[in-house]
């Protein structure tokens, strides 16, 4: 099981932020033979892993606002709730 210790903080080049990124991936088979001849990675196994995000307020405004969520955010239908 590979466990990676929480990177503090994480930016990325286009300003996605987090307070701590939190990565355990398990047992990951490597093709040898594509390693040697044809040199590229290749794994003869799907790992099982899990990745935790803890975002600040500041971090979930960066998400929310990224180019990347601006078509998902068009298609967001709000419905007024009336509460009493």
């Amino acid at each position: 099981m590979l466990s990676l210790h929480p990177f503090l903080p994480y930016r990325t080049p286009k300003q996605l932020t987090a307070a701590a990124i939190r990565v355990s991936v398990g047992e990951m088979l490597v093709d040898q033979q594509a390693l040697l001849f044809q040199q590229r990675v290749a794994l003869k196994n799907i790992p099982i892993g899990s990745c935790t995000l803890t975002l600040t307020p500041a971090d979930l405004g960066n998400f929310m606002t990224h180019d990347l969520m601006k078509a998902p955010a068009g298609k967001v239908c709000f419905v007024p709730v009336t509460i009493g």
